[in-house]
């Protein structure tokens, strides 16, 4: 291993050395079959291709609205509402037109707001098509308690999740869209059909608690046309004290040729810019999307080309109200604890509001509505206007007038032009601070059409996540901290009170990346999550196999911050200990349980190295000691949980009340390779090799069943490296970049099927991290120890850019 430092005053001196030597070798390599010129073009390639990309280089033309946001903003664009299935094309409200959705992190919990405005044409006209009757004639129940009255249908399950299911046939070419009113609900509700040719149900809308007006467009989630016999089941999710209220389920479509819809839809980190326009030619334009601060998302309609003279701007609320100022073209929303406030450039009209999106829109001198839809005419519209929109969302009740003063001289071309600037900029600095790798191939599996390119735009894409996903400190929630979320544009909130976007898996590693870029950032979110450790050392919200005295001791390495890491420690211990003795999943609320789970095992069995670590850090020699014996106590325990013979096959789960093996196939037990020979003796050791060897499927994405999940992979990589199988750590790395790289997001976990597809949270930290990851080991940086540790990986090119204590550290295998 070959580290350089660089810093002041020989850092461009070194610079200068290391360019003439790079040159001199590409041009005596080249020189025989080449001219001068030649060689002098292939340095030049090659020097960009190691250097960060900026910005604009990062755009990706994407097939869907694509998620957007920038660091400390509590408002994401384009969030995932769903929480699992559905078409792409679901939407609150029917949006005829290029809708923006937006979340807003005010409150423990975040506030969606599903196409909060829209733009559409004037010409768009409504088709109703079969409403269905909610008389308890019409309808076939399973597992469901129900109370139809013809009008509205109150639902609640008796086992978990139940269905009322009718069977319709509908001309899906005449009215594609099925629209359900769900105005109350306690619990949860999901909507999919079946036409009895499929195992399982297709999704329309998936599981969620939302409340409003909602429709799929069914065409589209399943490839169904013309006239089609099926089933409509809707389910109630929760237990029977949990209620959903549906108020009307209906078929309907619009006359396409007036719809507005977008042709191509480009993402950057600052911004996304979308080509529109109406398939009869009436009207087009281009889209941007950007934030203009981070509390204020901004709207940019270039019109190139409209014979209408107007457009319509629409959009929802679904709790609150909604008040439009006339004299002041000013669009007011205020609902539980904060406030938006819409400011426009161009003359509109009241439309009014709407109760469901099958009313007609009449203009309306009645400028206050509590629910429904809005709805404003942009009036003389000509080729060649610059429409702009600028929405500020704030905690309370109210604007203040400064900040409405600064939002209106926003909407000018000239500040918009100027923020979209800033945005670049800063976006540019940020990812010249990152790790860089010298080497993006792939060369030990097929690429099966991934490109060494596309895995680099992928990696600092991965980092743009990273950093979109830093939330603010929340005063409202008692939360002083920032936190690095589970998935900001995911919208999870799963965690413990005060810090639910934070989970604390999935938190933790993302702090670990963060670690190496915003040490400060990282160091007050860890604080944070350990303020949330109770005295007897639960944490509240869903527990997983988290490694938090890993965490401390990433930080503690890159920063040498020992005050920190001696204020902290008496939480990470209460918490490594709790984690010890209760070593299964855990869902919102601490249980005791007697089913053990390995990998909850090996997770502590690996902090408690950490633990022992911090502890010599901070001359604690009886701590160190004391985790010593906890170690060996724990790993006595592990050997006889998950084997009932030494060099028998593993097992995932033990159960201590009756003595019960199981879960002999689940892939979670491999993680217990990442432990020392110390701690897992050669029969044990042996065993899980002989399982992978059985498991593993060359032509599986991923490579191994299950082991998608970055934490999982992360310790199976470093495990089969270890104790010598070198070939199966680089495949399962390599694969981890082109799968994900083929998926297209970063996802907790991700089917593997022939074409892998995001499943689980997503986005989420988990997928960044896993390509962030695996693209530095492979380049011969082992990021989880905290210190630089070298990877004598095949074809490790270096990584370059590494702070570590104030210095900047450049690393050459």
């Amino acid at each position: 291993m070959n580290v350089s430092v660089l810093h002041s005053p020989f850092r461009h001196f070194c610079c200068k050395i290391q360019f003439i030597a790079m040159s001199l070798t590409l041009l005596l390599a080249t020189f025989t079959c080449s001219s001068w010129a030649k060689a002098a073009a292939l340095h030049h390639h090659f020097r960009k291709e190691l250097q960060a990309p900026d910005c604009t280089q990062l755009g990706q033309r994407m097939r869907s609205p694509h998620w957007l946001s920038v660091p400390n903003s509590r408002l994401v664009v384009n969030p995932t509402f769903q929480a699992q299935g559905g078409s792409d094309d679901v939407t609150n409200g029917f949006s005829a037109g290029i809708s923006l959705d937006v979340a807003a992190y005010f409150g423990e919990t975040p506030i969606q707001l599903p196409n909060f405005c829209s733009w559409e044409s004037l010409n768009q006209k409504v088709v109703e098509g079969q409403n269905l009757d909610l008389a308890p004639s019409a309808w076939n129940v399973d597992n469901l308690k129900t109370n139809l009255t013809g009008e509205d249908a109150q639902l609640s399950s008796t086992a978990n999740f139940g269905d009322m299911n009718q069977q319709v046939t509908v001309n899906l070419d005449l009215t594609p869209r099925l629209l359900i009113q769900v105005p109350e609900c306690k619990g949860g509700w999901a909507l999919k059909v079946n036409d009895g040719t499929q195992p399982v149900d297709a999704y329309l809308i998936g599981d969620n608690s939302l409340t409003g007006e909602f429709t799929a467009d069914i065409r589209k989630a399943t490839g169904w046309k013309g006239v089609k016999t099926f089933t409509v089941k809707v389910f109630a999710i929760g237990d029977p004290t949990q209620t959903v209220t549906i108020s009307r389920i209906q078929f309907f479509g619009s006359r396409e040729s007036a719809q507005i819809k977008p042709e191509s839809s480009t993402w950057f980190p600052s911004s996304i810019v979308t080509e529109a326009g109406a398939i009869d030619g009436s009207i087009s334009f281009e889209e941007k999307t950007l934030f203009l601060d981070k509390n204020t998302i901004g709207e940019q309609l270039k019109i190139k080309q409209d014979s209408l003279g107007a457009l319509l701007l629409t959009g929802q609320f679904h709790a609150g109200a909604v008040h439009w100022d006339e004299a002041h073209q000013t669009l007011d929303m205020t609902g539980d604890g904060f406030h938006g406030t819409v400011v426009f450039n161009h003359p509109a009209r009241w439309m009014g509001t709407r109760t469901s999106i099958l009313s007609r829109w009449r203009h309306s001198s009645v400028q206050d509505s509590q629910s429904g839809d809005w709805g404003l005419e942009l009036l003389d519209v000509n080729p060649g206007d610059r429409i702009l929109l600028a929405a500020r969302f704030e905690a309370g009740s109210s604007i203040s007038s400064s900040s409405l003063t600064a939002l209106r001289n926003l909407i000018t071309a000239q500040n918009f032009a100027a923020a979209l600037s800033r945005s670049e900029r800063s976006w540019n600095a940020l990812l010249a601070s990152v790790p860089r790798p010298q080497g993006f191939a792939l060369h030990g599996i097929a690429p099966l059409g991934v490109s060494s390119s596309q895995i680099r735009r992928m990696y600092y894409r991965a980092w743009v996540f990273l950093f979109s996903d830093i939330l603010p400190p929340m005063p409202e929630n008692n939360y002083p901290y920032p936190q690095l979320a589970t998935g900001k544009p995911a919208l999870w909130d799963g965690g413990s009170p005060h810090a639910r976007p934070s989970a604390q898996w999935d938190s933790m590693v993302a702090i670990q990346m963060m670690a190496w870029v915003k040490p400060q950032t990282a160091w007050k979110a860890f604080e944070g999550m350990m303020s949330l450790v109770s005295p007897d050392g639960s944490m509240l919200g869903e527990g997983l196999p988290a490694v938090h005295a890993q965490t401390a001791w990433i930080l503690y390495s890159l920063t040498h911050n020992a005050a920190q890491l001696r204020l902290l420690y008496p939480a990470i211990k209460r918490l490594l200990l709790w984690k010890a003795a209760n070593p299964h999943w855990i869902f919102h609320s601490p249980v005791e349980s007697p089913s053990k789970d390995s990998e909850f095992v090996v997770s502590a069995l690996l902090d408690m190295g950490f633990a022992r670590k911090i502890a010599q850090a901070l001359n604690l020699p009886e701590e160190a000691a004391f985790w010593d014996l906890r170690a060996a106590e724990l790993d006595k325990q592990y050997l006889t949980w998950f084997w009932k013979r030494p060099d028998g096959h593993p097992y995932w789960l033990y159960n201590t009340a009756d003595g019960s093996y199981s879960g002999r196939e689940g892939t979670w037990s491999l993680t217990g390779l990442a432990l020392s020979p110390r701690l897992l003796p050669a029969p044990q050791r042996d065993s899980l090799l002989r399982f992978y060897e059985e498991v593993k499927r060359p032509d599986l994405p991923f490579l191994v069943p299950v082991l998608s999940r970055y934490t999982d992979a992360r310790l199976v990589i470093r495990g089969l490296w270890r104790y010598g199988h070198k070939t199966g750590a680089v495949d399962m790395a390599e694969t981890a970049l082109r799968d994900i790289a083929r998926a297209g997001e970063f996802s907790e976990v991700y089917t593997q099927d022939a074409n892998p597809l995001p499943s689980g949270v997503q986005p989420s930290v988990f997928g960044a991290c896993h390509f962030i990851d695996a693209t530095l080991w492979l380049n011969g940086l082992d990021i989880c120890n905290g210190s630089p540790a070298s990877v004598k990986a095949p074809y490790a090119a270096g990584v370059e850019n590494l702070h570590i204590l104030n210095r900047t550290i450049n690393l050459h295998p």
